[in-house]
């Protein structure tokens, strides 16, 4: 998956060309092709709990998932409100890890599975996206 980065205006070296202000793949790539960082990744999941003694289970056990794959919890229900568009969530979670690879290795490893199999009949709804995030502040 390519980075983007903002094209000015002036004119440049580069062999790449692309309309003024438009966007085109930037130059670095991940570590394991340039030595630059990876981008951290972002898991955002919205969801309706219907049994919170149920759920109560696999949150015994999810945060230890996430803790060995490296990530951590940035957002664990609380406060929000919808400021643009019709999106009404249920309750908010978001998790952080070093990496796309790093995140999908938490998703698909055992000690998930195993805390998964806990939220089984818990919640009426459980959606979850994978993001990458960008390599440098906007």
């Amino acid at each position: 998956m390519a980075s983007w980065k903002t094209v000015s205006n002036e004119p440049t070296k580069s062999t790449t060309s692309a309309a003024p202000g438009r966007l085109k793949p930037s130059s670095h790539r991940s570590a394991q092709h340039k030595g630059t960082p990876v981008n951290a990744a972002y898991i955002i999941v919205d969801m309706q709990i219907s049994d919170m003694e149920q759920y109560k289970q696999y949150m015994a056990e999810a945060p230890a998932a996430v803790a060995a794959a490296g990530g951590e919890y940035l957002v664990r229900g609380g406060r929000f409100e919808t400021i643009e568009g019709v999106w009404q969530p249920s309750r908010i979670a978001m998790l952080r890890f070093p990496s796309f690879d790093a995140a999908k290795a938490f998703y698909d490893g055992e000690m998930y599975r195993a805390a998964r199999t806990k939220r089984l009949g818990a919640t009426q709804f459980f959606n979850m996206v994978l993001v990458e995030g960008v390599a440098a502040t906007v």
